[in-house]
């Protein structure tokens, strides 16, 4: 019987630990939140890029149908569907392009674009400049075309 009391009384300070441990956890965060501010890590970056490449995808969930491709000629997948269905269409569209990382190496990345219109009118090869968002969504910075900087 005693054993059984005796571990009962450890995992209830384990418990104990724990729930400290977590609020610790939690005071710390609140206190880098405070101090350097969660707007600053929000803020979208402009990057000076060059387009390597194209990737886009279109799926119609109801019958799960999926056409992708690396080119900037995106069409839907065919699809046979009971007048009872209802289409459920998704799309992405996104480019590859070399940037430099903070080592000054050159990497290559993809990032996926929110306005079909401008993917569609860029060109490999291309220099451009984007504003990426912390969610890896990236819009033309159409400031750098009116500017000349690109």
């Amino acid at each position: 019987m005693k054993k059984t009391v005796v571990k009962q009384e450890k995992s209830e300070s384990l418990y104990g630990v724990f729930a400290l441990l977590l609020m610790l956890l939690f005071m710390f965060c609140l206190a880098s939140v405070t101090i350097f501010g969660i707007k600053k890590f929000m803020q979208p970056i402009k990057k000076d890029v060059v387009v390597d490449g194209f990737h886009w995808e279109r799926a119609i969930k109801t019958d799960e149908a999926i056409a992708t491709g690396d080119d900037q000629n995106p069409y839907w997948p065919e699809i046979s569907l009971s007048k009872s269905q209802s289409e459920d269409c998704e799309e992405y569209y996104s480019i590859i392009v070399q940037e430099k990382n903070n080592y000054g190496k050159n990497i290559q990345r993809r990032y996926r674009m929110t306005n079909l219109s401008d993917w569609k009118s860029l060109k490999k090869g291309e220099k451009i400049t984007l504003i990426i968002d912390r969610f890896n969504f990236a819009a033309l910075d159409l400031d750098a075309y009116s500017d000349g900087f690109v």
